[in-house]
């Protein structure tokens, strides 16, 4: 009979008042944050938006959500109302957590779960540009399929969680290498080198 696995344990790294979980909570568990599935990635450039800076985009299903879908239908004129907050995973599979809380045009809150090995790169993209854009989808859909379909846009930028965040990808990117078999010491260069590679051109702005 196989084991029932428990939900993965996260850790929070900061909330709005600058406190650690541990603070607060000794355990979150990925259960209680209202996951929803991403379904689709990928990145836009929006003309006159974003000083010409990549957004990335997410497709997340929310069949299963009917607040979502009104949040959508509702968001439409660009007014509303979010928090967020970033989290990061205690331990391997390296995984990144946000949570964004709106309180109108629809008041709902949800989390997405960013796997380093799948989402790493939008998830930096996210981070350093301090912008996600939230598209509406089923399971299938892909972003060249409706790129015109309404997005929302959210603000995600923290200076304490960028800096934490860049650690972490480099120990997530010199662990991927590590088990290619790769020793440390070239893991590590060899991670170096493609973060700076893949930050060299998220530097490009796009007029």
């Amino acid at each position: 009979m196989s084991r029932k696995r428990k939900p993965k344990k996260i850790k929070q790294i900061a909330t709005p008042k600058g406190k650690k979980l541990s603070q607060l909570r000794a355990n979150v568990w990925a259960s209680e944050l209202s996951l929803i599935p991403i379904v689709g990635d990928g990145a836009i450039v929006q003309r006159g938006e974003a000083w010409g800076k990549l957004i990335p985009v997410l497709l997340i299903d929310s069949s299963e959500r009917p607040d979502v879908r009104e949040l959508f239908r509702l968001h439409s004129d660009g007014m509303g109302d979010v928090t967020y907050k970033w989290r990061l995973g205690s331990r391997e599979p390296y995984t990144a957590f946000l949570t964004l809380s709106f309180e109108r045009p629809v008041r709902c809150s949800f989390t997405l779960e960013l796997p380093v090995n799948k989402y790493g790169g939008l998830t930096d993209i996210a981070v350093a540009n301090e912008l996600v854009s939230l598209q509406s989808a089923k399971a299938g859909d892909r972003l060249s399929d409706k790129p015109n379909e309404d997005r929302i846009v959210v603000q995600v930028g923290s200076d304490t969680f960028r800096a934490m965040w860049y650690d972490y990808y480099e120990k997530a990117t010199i662990s991927r290498f590590l088990a290619r078999g790769f020793d440390r010491s070239a893991s590590k260069k060899s991670a170096n080198a493609a973060i700076e590679q893949h930050r060299i051109l998220n530097n490009i702005r796009f007029s």
